[in-house]
C-alpha cells in the first residue's frame, strides 16, 4: 500500500475531511476520547519510533506526544476514557487512564460497571479493543509480556483469564474480527515497517492458528456497533481496495461510503447520550 496515511473524518453525506494531512508524517488508529473533543492516534512524526498524536475533530490542535506528555494531557484535560466501543444489546466497551497506564473497562445496560484488566502503576497497557460479532468476547492489545512488544489478547465480557493469541518478538495491532467471527485481522510492525508508511496485514484463526499474510484473500469485518444501536460501520477489501461500508445492524441497506485510496479501520464519533448520532465515522 503506497501513499500517507492520515486520518480523515467522513460525514453523514459523504464529505471526507483529512485531518492530518499536514506534513509527510503516517497516521493510524484513531480513538475518539468519551467527550468527542479529541481524537487520538499513532504517528511516526517523532522520527524515533511510532507514538501518539491528538487532533480535534476539526482537524486543529495536531500535536505529537510522547508517552509521558500523552498522560499529562488527558489527566489535565480530565480525558481519562477513551475509545467507546458498543454492542447490540447495549453494552459498552472502553479503555481508561488508571494506575498510570491504560486498563480495559466494560458496562453493560443495568449494574455497574466492569474492570477488565488491571496491573500495577506504570503496569502493561490494555487497548484498541473491539468487541467479537456475538458481543461476548472482546480482542485487545496488551504489551503485559515485557512492557515493550504489543501482542493480541482476548477475554470474556464479563472478565476473566485473558487468553494470548499472538507472542511475537515485535510489536503486531489493532486486530479485528470478520464479520462471520471466524476470522482475524491484525497489523504487523515487524522491523518498524510503520515508521516508513508500510500497512502490512495478516490473518489467523480465533483461536491464534493459521496465522498468514493476507495475500488475496477477501475480509469482511472490524465492525463498530454505532451508539444508537441502529447500524453498523466496517472495511472490506472486496472490491480490491480497502472501503468503508455501512449497513443497519440487521444486514440490510449495505452502502459503500468511501470510493478512493485505502481506507481502515473506522470508529464511530462519540457523542452525547441525549443527542442523536449521525451516521459519522472516523477511518
Amino acid at each position: 500500500m503506497d501513499g500517507t496515511w492520515d486520518v480523515v473524518a467522513l460525514s453523514a453525506d459523504g464529505v471526507l475531511n483529512n485531518l492530518t494531512q499536514e506534513g509527510d508524517g503516517h497516521e493510524y488508529f484513531p480513538s475518539y476520547a468519551f467527550d468527542g473533543e479529541m481524537i487520538n492516534m499513532l504517528t511516526n512524526r517523532s522520527g524515533v519510533e511510532m507514538g501518539p498524536a491528538q487532533v480535534r475533530p476539526n482537524g486543529t490542535e495536531f500535536k505529537v506526544l510522547d508517552v509521558v506528555s500523552a498522560i499529562m494531557s488527558v489527566a489535565q484535560a480530565q480525558r481519562f476514557q477513551w475509545d467507546p466501543g458498543y454492542t447490540k444489546d447495549g453494552w459498552q466497551l472502553w479503555a481508561e487512564i488508571a494506575n498510570l497506564n491504560l486498563d480495559l473497562f466494560v458496562q453493560p445496560p443495568t449494574g455497574d460497571k466492569i474492570r477488565l484488566t488491571q496491573d500495577s502503576v506504570n503496569g502493561p497497557r490494555d487497548w484498541f479493543a473491539t468487541w467479537s460479532p456475538d458481543d461476548q468476547f472482546i480482542l485487545y492489545n496488551s504489551n503485559r509480556v515485557n512492557n515493550i512488544d504489543e501482542n493480541l489478547y482476548i477475554i470474556p465480557r464479563e472478565g476473566g483469564t485473558p487468553q494470548q493469541l499472538t507472542s511475537y518478538d515485535y510489536s503486531v495491532f489493532h486486530g479485528a474480527f470478520s464479520l462471520d467471527g471466524e476470522t482475524i485481522l491484525f497489523v504487523s510492525n515487524e522491523d518498524e515497517i510503520l515508521m516508513m508508511g508500510e500497512m502490512s496485514l495478516f490473518l489467523m484463526a480465533v483461536d491464534g492458528s493459521n496465522i498468514r499474510p493476507i495475500g488475496d484473500e477477501t475480509f469482511e469485518g472490524d465492525a463498530q456497533v454505532s451508539p444508537d444501536g441502529r447500524q453498523i460501520i466496517y472495511m472490506s477489501n472486496e472490491s480490491g481496495d480497502w472501503h468503508i461500508y455501512l449497513m443497519d445492524v440487521d444486514g440490510t441497506n449495505k452502502s459503500q461510503l468511501t470510493e478512493t485510496g485505502n481506507n481502515l479501520f473506522p470508529v464511530w464519533e462519540t457523542i452525547p447520550a441525549d443527542a442523536v448520532p449521525e451516521a459519522t465515522a472516523t477511518p
